[in-house]
């Protein structure tokens, strides 16, 4: 039977696993040996570093590190394993609600165990299966091939040739029908005879099988319309249908018809055309003993062109090049090959000129130092900037400062101002504190 080791640093439990999927516990260690009672009589709850709050029926002691103390605590059913503890027997159960998961590995005694409780029987048939429970290795071994060819046959079903299976190599064999069986499924029949695989016409026998009809004659194998039909021949039929495609390859097409009825809406020009185009092509109308007037696509230009003709339209839409003759409506997006000189100038939107533009400007002098005036004639704007006396009449000045506004000087007389009286009187209460030391030196220790 497999046994279970459940390792913790503080649990350590031996336990062993029957076929019935029950778990009995060996051995349950928890935690370290107790080592002395501390007060009274010998109880759990007077053990040293233990708390035994909130037991029940089924308890244990664990570390529990965080409070450095023995507390109680209860398993933790988990991983499909239950856990019964019998009060009565003083006991725990270990079971398993399904299969185990999670079985890394087993010892040697329960390797050798589970080898033992296995087999492996070989129903017969291809192949075979056995079984090792020294190693516990199950070996399957495919059919061979001579087992594999066995299964296999053929069924010639009759007919010409044959159909057969070697079941020793496992090769099929097909051999098709040999030359008397094939001629033995052709006759012949009117005006054909076989003989040994060989077909004759009977050319009279034939020639019998035809006859004319409309607008052709048969005469001893002769079909003839009246007329020669070869490739090279020029053929003449009253009116023609033609349900199919025409494809006429002549370097000429004809068509003497007063009208001509075309259901296709755009005719091509030039249809055997490949690659850059170098030819022209158009339309052009024959005009008896006159000349023949053309709507030309010129390549060279890639224009339309009439040539030197004029080309008459009730109403013309897009870009235009050369004369005109008659009115244009709408807008003229581009003028870039005219200029005012050929526009006529009108009365109210006027072209420019430079008298115009002197005129439409003017200048006024609001007054105050310097002038400002404008020459129309030339069109010069003329600054003069303020005048000494203009400037120096904006200036004044108040107490003991003095100022002459002809000559724009400011006076100020220190003698008057400043006196004597004044200099000792601020001299008096200086000090050589506020006075820095010059070449000639305080008398101090540091100069001593």
């Amino acid at each position: 039977m497999p046994s279970v080791i459940y390792r913790d640093p503080k649990i350590k439990i031996n336990a062993v696993i029957y076929k019935d999927t029950t778990v009995r516990v060996k051995t349950l260690k928890v935690g370290t040996p107790v080592r002395k009672v501390t007060a009274g009589a010998f109880d759990i709850s007077n053990l040293g570093g233990t708390d035994v709050t909130g037991k029940t029926s089924g308890s244990i002691l664990a570390y529990q590190a965080l409070g450095g103390k023995w507390e109680t605590t209860n398993f933790a059913t988990g991983n499909n394993i239950s856990i019964v503890f019998d009060s009565a027997a003083n006991t725990f159960t270990f079971g398993t609600n399904a299969a185990l998961t999670n079985v890394t590995s087993l010892d040697a005694t329960t390797t050798s165990t589970v080898r033992g409780v296995l087999s492996v029987t070989d129903a017969g048939g291809d192949g075979s299966l056995a079984y090792n429970n020294s190693t516990g290795v199950v070996t399957y071994t495919g059919p061979s091939a001579s087992e594999t060819r066995a299964h296999i046959s053929a069924v010639d079903g009759g007919g010409d040739g044959s159909f057969t299976y070697n079941s020793g190599t496992g090769a099929f064999t097909y051999t098709g029908p040999s030359a008397a069986e094939v001629r033995a499924h052709i006759t012949a029949n009117k005006g054909l005879n076989i003989s040994s695989g060989e077909l004759n016409i009977d050319s009279a026998n034939v020639k019998g099988m035809f006859s004319g009809g409309t607008g052709v004659t048969y005469n001893n194998g002769v079909i003839s319309i009246g007329q020669p039909v070869a490739t090279s021949s020029d053929v003449t039929f009253n009116d023609v249908v033609i349900s199919g495609d025409l494809t006429v390859s002549g370097t000429q097409t004809t068509v003497n018809t007063e009208t001509l009825l075309l259901a296709d809406n755009v005719i091509v020009v030039n249809s055997n055309a490949t690659g850059t185009p170098s030819e022209n092509g158009g339309i052009e109308v024959e005009r008896g003993d006159a000349t023949n007037k053309t709507l030309i696509w010129n390549e060279t230009i890639d224009k339309w062109t009439v040539g030197s003709e004029t080309f008459v339209a009730g109403t013309f839409e897009g870009n235009l090049t050369g004369n005109l003759t008659g009115n244009v409506t709408g807008q003229t997006s581009d003028i870039s090959n005219h200029d005012t000189d050929d526009l006529t100038e009108g009365s109210t939107n006027q072209y420019h000129t430079t008298a115009r533009a002197r005129g439409a400007v003017s200048v006024t002098d609001a007054g105050g130092d310097g002038s400002l005036a404008y020459n129309s004639s030339t069109g010069v704007i003329t600054y003069t900037g303020a005048s000494a006396s203009e400037v120096r009449a904006h200036f004044s000045a108040g107490g003991d400062l003095s100022y002459n506004s002809s000559t724009g000087q400011f006076s100020f007389d220190v003698e008057s101002v400043y006196t004597k009286a004044n200099f000792d009187s601020d001299l008096g209460i200086a000090n050589t504190g506020q006075l820095p030391e010059g070449s000639n030196l305080y008398l101090s220790l540091i100069h001593i």
